[in-house]
């Protein structure tokens, strides 16, 4: 029996990298993306192939989408992981960030898709996996335009399941929560205006998350390879138990209590017991220091 293949988008770290150890490790032939190749990068794996590329530079998208299909034949799965996250009260967020974060994380998937949509219509089906986060169902005050990037990846791989059922293509979204990823250590922060206004809150809000125990990202990774492989007609899944207990505490509370819970977030710090509550929530396998930027770390407001 020929082995299926899987396209993995940001394979370098973090939940891609776990998501081609799983594939490879489950017998799949995998074809890892990256923007910057590290020597010897999974020279363990004798099926998986490493290819150069940024999801933003749309020609190299289509180069290397028909590299692939040469080198393997045919590709059966599509794993649109590669992201970043731009932080910041929106006010400081210069254009320019915000453009770069919907290269990536939107525009990026949508291009990708495109690629591989005529060679699974072609090939009479096919599988794309778009990594959204727990931020496309619930929008962060700090994560405005990272929120914004992720609702919308959640809102064309909704659209693309059913748009191209007739062609017995599927599309399927996963959520993760908090991971240990270097989409939390490398984040972008808002570069322009007086931060000193905005600081106290940053501050407070970052504060409930910086430093913490969050999900290793082989628990995304795992929910990857189940939403690539199951038969089961789950369009979405989360990732990580702090993903699924926020979602069904926001689906509970009403509209008032839980912009009441997200406003005093901003205003006040997280008292130990919150702090004690968050890490039973995640109970995580991995440590994770978010980045920090003094001018949005300014005095604790009380």
């Amino acid at each position: 029996m020929t082995s299926k293949t899987v396209f993995i988008t940001g394979a370098s770290s973090g939940i891609g990298a776990e998501a081609v150890r799983i594939f490879a490790e489950k017998g799949w032939n995998v074809a890892a993306t990256m923007r910057r190749v590290t020597p010897g990068l999974f020279g363990d794996l004798p099926n998986v192939r490493v290819f150069t590329l940024d999801v933003t530079d749309f020609d190299a998208v289509d180069q290397v989408a028909k590299a692939t299909i040469r080198a393997f034949g045919r590709i059966d799965v599509v794993v649109n992981n590669a992201g970043y996250a731009q932080y910041g009260p929106l006010e400081l967020t210069s254009m320019e960030q915000i453009e770069a974060q919907y290269r990536t994380n939107v525009f990026g998937v949508m291009k990708v898709m495109k690629a591989f949509i005529p060679h699974f219509r072609e090939n009479g089906g096919g599988t794309f996996v778009n990594v959204a986060s727990l931020s496309a169902r619930i929008a962060f005050p700090v994560f405005g335009v990272y929120s914004s990037s992720k609702w919308a990846v959640a809102g064309i791989s909704e659209a693309m399941n059913i748009e191209l059922a007739p062609f017995g293509i599927r599309v399927r979204t996963v959520l993760p929560g908090t991971h240990a990823s270097n989409i939390f250590t490398k984040m972008d922060p808002a570069k322009e205006g007086d931060a000193s206004v905005y600081a106290p809150y940053v501050r407070n809000f970052l504060s409930a998350h910086k430093d913490g125990v969050v999900n290793h990202p082989s628990r995304a990774a795992q929910t990857i390879y189940d939403a690539a492989t199951s038969d089961a007609w789950v369009f979405e899944r989360t990732a990580g138990r702090d993903a699924s207990f926020l979602l069904t505490m926001r689906r509970w509370l009403s509209t008032r209590q839980w912009y009441r819970m997200q406003v005093n977030g901003l205003l006040r710090p997280p008292s130990p017991s919150s702090l004690r509550f968050l890490s039973w929530v995640t109970r995580g396998t991995a440590r994770v220091e978010t980045v920090s930027d003094p001018r949005l770390e300014g005095q604790v407001s009380t």
